[in-house]
């Protein structure tokens, strides 16, 4: 009689959702959800109304220090770019179905570090703005990540996000 091997357990899931209006203190234009790495957390910065995902097992002191990915917004009738950052390089996407640009950027030399915010984001890394609705102005999501983290992890939280207040805001609502 041949032995039938067990079959394997089922892998622990290697992601989670966060949903961004669970987040204590989180600005109002925060409604999406989208999925990160296992073990990461987030967190409201109500200072400069923005979210902080964070790896609590990577290095550093703080939240900011331990941040991956760093989430803004802004209103506005188009895609708009800091003056005091370089564009690197610019390509025009879709995320979540809705209009969305992905940036290469750098802050300028000599202009002063971004408060409340990461100190990597005072240095080149990648940011993708996304439109939430077609009505002008609308709100537009600012996604950054940090330089160093895994493209397809970036990749993955984009490809995943989903929600929305109202019909005409972005995200398959």
């Amino acid at each position: 009689i041949p032995s039938v091997a067990p079959s394997p357990s089922p892998a622990a899931p290697t992601t989670k959702r966060i949903q961004a209006t669970s987040i204590n203190g989180v600005a109002s234009e925060f409604t999406w959800s989208g999925e990160v790495p296992t073990g990461w957390a987030a967190e409201a910065v109500p200072a400069i109304e923005a979210i902080n995902v964070y790896d609590p097992k990577a290095p550093g002191t703080t939240n900011l220090e331990k941040s991956q990915l760093f989430i803004r917004h802004f209103e506005a009738n188009s895609f708009l770019t800091l003056s005091t950052v370089t564009i690197h390089e610019l390509t025009n996407r879709t995320v979540a179905g809705r209009p969305a640009v992905a940036y290469d950027i750098e802050k300028l030399a000599g202009v002063a570090d971004f408060p409340n915010q990461p100190g990597w984001r005072n240095q080149r890394h990648r940011v993708t703005d996304v439109r939430v609705s077609d009505a002008n102005p609308s709100v537009f999501y600012v996604f950054a990540t940090r330089p160093d983290l895994d493209q397809v992890i970036f990749d993955h939280f984009l490809a995943t996000l989903s929600g929305g207040a109202t019909p005409d805001t972005m995200l398959g609502s």
